[in-house]
Parts: structure tokens; C-alpha cells; sequence
């Protein structure tokens, strides 16, 4: 609901979430036109990694992903 409503500049999608997935909400962010964040850059987060899991999710329309669990310095 905030990202209807609330304007970012880029947004962390978690893949596995328990209502909707991210695929499922970066889909719904796209088209609803009237969202303030239809285009905003979206990165997904997953525990996935592999072969063509970049490329799956380029697919899907995120702009990157990022695999969990993430380490800061």
C-alpha cells in the first residue's frame, strides 16, 4: 500500500513474502498506472542463487536482484 502512495527512488522487493510475492507485487507496481512508483527501479532480494536466476528476474522486470542473506562492511 505505501508504494502506491509513497513517491521512492529505487525499492527492495523481497521475493518470498507471505501475502504476495515480489513478482507478484512488482507486477501489480507496474500496472497500476496511477501508482507513484509504476517506473521507480525495483531490486529483488532472494535467497536464490544459480544459473539464469539474474536473467529470471531481469525478465520479470526488476532492475537488478541482490541474494540474502546481505553482509554490510
Amino acid at each position: 500500500a505505501m508504494a502506491q502512495h509513497t513517491p521512492y527512488h529505487l525499492i527492495f522487493i523481497d521475493h518470498q513474502m507471505p501475502h504476495m510475492n515480489g513478482i507478484e507485487m512488482l507486477h501489480a507496481l507496474r500496472s497500476d498506472k496511477s501508482s507513484a512508483n509504476n517506473a521507480t527501479t525495483c531490486i529483488a532480494l532472494t535467497a536464490k542463487t544459480g544459473t539464469g536466476i539474474k536473467e529470471s528476474y531481469l525478465q520479470q522486470g526488476f532492475a537488478d536482484y541482490v541474494a540474502k542473506p546481505v553482509e554490510g562492511a
